[in-house]
């Protein structure tokens, strides 16, 4: 028998693997319905921020920057 370590170097009692995961048919619906909502989500994510991108982000950016100069110059800092 192998003897099994923890991450901090102590000795693990050994025990027979333990199912992680519902099975049968049931758990096999769960997990493709889990899959499906979870690239759904991804998808719908991509989709929306192809159709709000903006390509002048980066621009403002630019704009806050010139704001602040203007902001500290009145102020005389």
């Amino acid at each position: 028998m192998q003897a099994n370590f923890d991450p901090f170097g102590e000795p693990v009692k050994y025990e027979e693997p333990r199912l992680s995961a519902p099975q049968g048919a049931v758990g096999g619906w769960l997990a493709r319905a889990g899959t499906g909502i979870f690239w759904s989500v991804v998808v719908v994510i991509l989709i929306a921020r192809a159709a709000y991108f903006d390509p002048d982000f980066a621009g403002k950016f630019g704009q806050v920057a010139v704001l602040s100069r203007a902001i500290r110059a009145m102020l005389g800092a």
